[in-house]
């Protein structure tokens, strides 16, 4: 059509730019399109190939198009200019329902929308851009309003458009809930919800606007958009959706910016109240947002520093094992090799007839037989820490004489501590004490307390005392030996410890106290030792229950 002035309206600046354009109007417009944009671009620079952000950059595409166009119609004062935003918005508008459609099944289902259902959408939007030129769209210009009439595609068809898209999401949305487990439920009815709460809002300001021709109180409509971001906003925060892994204060930061930016577009003080309020709501929730999501990231960083932290010390342990482990398969090496060299040295003797004395040839035999004790012990603690280390350890339960008992272990011991010089002592509070135990295992035990007080202890004694307690008997061994220092004290029960001062002197698998515990536990006791310091000597203590 041939351009006609309005002639109550100044002519338009930058096309956007005009006296003509009411206060609200910047606010309502700048502000959304604007955020809703730098939303869809955020989202699909962050993730390219997702068919939900590109749907979603389509989507606040058209919007920003829309509102672009709707400030052009307010600021112009010609005809043919007005006419043309007008009939393209009727087609930008179908365009952002259909785009919240496709949005909303590849959000929901993760994946694009079939050939059938794509064809369905462009089925309905072909009227609009078929009989876009023509009089069914905008039949003419009244001039004496400075407003196109609209035709029965501007009138009704757009709006049956718009109300069967709304449904569509919302029949789609409740099946699709139904089927989603868990917090995917949770984040497929926010977006749902977020979504259709935009597209109802932007459809009433348009129907209003439609009906009763106060365009400007049509202007309403358009905070719907950020009523989206704001449901988008906190499901990527809460839920990474969009398969976004960082959004936060940065997005929310923005959008604050924005709104309070865009006062400065407020020219008079005639609804400044209401533009306040409207701000200060949307800051409001905005700020919630923005604050849950920093709380987030600092409890996120902080458990990640408190995680960090953790595998860095178990790393120190892991690597503290494994150099113990080392030490022990070279001292596990050793000390089976050495016992069995020893014994197949003095058998060769024996056998040779080098030794034809009988009380050389009984002590021969004896140390044959003390040395093979000492490996089968050393085989054993093999098997025992593995049987610990799986939970397969079993226990065999029965009623003795403890007193009887720990004297003959101890009986067992006397040859070697004679042969260092040493003078092994018992002595017990009471003849008999009964106690219900595994024999084998706890023998393990003592065997075990006794041979470190004889690799430890150069001269003096070692001195092995019972004593009967209200609820329990309390089994001591003392020796005059090395002592051991307050700094290792505490370790000496975990797998793999030895004195380091001696390890290299004196050898073993530094297991025994480990598997030693590992049994009084499991017969409901307690072990643990005592010393004044390096030089002075070791006690340890074994309390088992009656």
């Amino acid at each position: 059509m041939n351009e006609i002035l309005c002639p109550d309206l100044a002519a338009s600046k930058f096309l956007i730019i005009s006296e003509n354009v009411p206060n609200f109007i910047y606010y309502s417009h700048v502000p959304a399109m604007i955020i809703g944009l730098i939303l869809g671009l955020y989202i699909f620079f962050k993730n390219p190939k997702s068919i939900p952000g590109r749907a979603l950059l389509f989507t606040t595409t058209m919007f920003f198009i829309w509102v672009f166009l709707d400030i052009i119609f307010w600021a112009t004062n010609r005809s043919d200019e007005i006419m043309f935003a007008w009939a393209a918005i009727i087609l930008i508008e179908l365009l952002v329902y259909a785009g919240a459609v496709y949005m909303t099944h590849s959000f929901i289902t993760k994946q694009d929308l079939s050939l059938k259902k794509k064809l369905l959408l462009g089925l309905g939007l072909l009227p609009a851009i078929v009989l876009l030129p023509t009089k069914f769209n905008l039949s003419g210009f009244d001039i004496t309003t400075c407003l196109s009439v609209e035709g029965p595609l501007a009138l009704y068809y757009s709006y049956a458009f718009e109300i069967a898209a709304v449904i569509w999401i919302l029949v789609f949305g409740i099946l699709q809930i139904r089927k989603i487990p868990g917090k995917k439920k949770r984040e497929a009815a926010y977006f749902i919800t977020g979504t259709i709460l935009f597209l109802i809002t932007f459809s009433s300001g348009n129907i209003i606007g439609s009906f009763t021709d106060n365009w400007e109180a049509a202007q309403w409509g358009l905070f719907g958009m950020p009523i989206l971001i704001a449901f988008l906003g906190y499901i990527i925060v809460r839920f990474k959706s969009f398969n976004v892994k960082a959004f936060g204060a940065q997005m929310l930061v923005i959008a604050l910016w924005i709104l309070v930016a865009s006062l400065l577009l407020i020219k008079s003080i005639d609804s400044i109240r209401v533009v306040i309020f409207v701000t200060l709501a949307m800051a409001f929730f905005s700020g919630i947002a923005l604050i849950r999501s920093v709380r987030r990231e600092i409890e996120q960083r902080e458990r990640l520093e408190e995680v960090t932290k953790a595998l860095g010390d178990a790393n120190a342990k892991l690597k503290k094992a494994d150099q113990l482990k080392s030490e022990f398969l070279s001292f596990a090496s050793h000390d089976l090799k050495s016992p069995v060299a020893k014994m197949k040295q003095w058998a060769s003797l024996v056998r040779d007839k080098t030794i034809t004395d009988n009380d050389k040839i009984l002590e021969t035999a004896i140390k044959i037989e003390h040395t093979g004790d000492n490996a089968l012990r050393l085989v054993e603690e093999f098997l025992n820490i593995r049987k610990i280390e799986e939970g397969r350890m079993e226990y065999n339960l029965e009623e003795l004489d403890f007193v009887d008992f720990v004297k003959g272990t101890k009986e067992s011991f006397e040859p070697i501590a004679e042969e260092k010089g040493l003078e092994l002592q018992f002595e017990s509070s009471a003849k008999k004490l009964p106690l219900k135990i595994d024999q084998i295992k706890m023998r393990q035990v003592i065997e075990n307390l006794l041979e470190n007080s004889l690799k430890y202890t150069e001269s003096g004694s070692i001195k092995i005392a019972l004593e009967e307690e209200e609820k329990s008997v309390l089994l001591k061994i003392e020796d005059t030996g090395l002592g051991i220092s307050k700094d290792i004290i505490h370790t000496l029960f975990e797998q793999f410890h030895r004195a380091p001062g001696e390890a290299k002197k004196i050898k073993g698998t530094g297991l025994g106290l480990y598997i030693a515990k590992q049994i009084v536990k499991a017969h409901h006791g307690e072990i643990w030792a005592e010393s004044d310091g390096e030089g002075k000597g070791s006690r340890f203590y074994v309390r088992i229950p009656k």
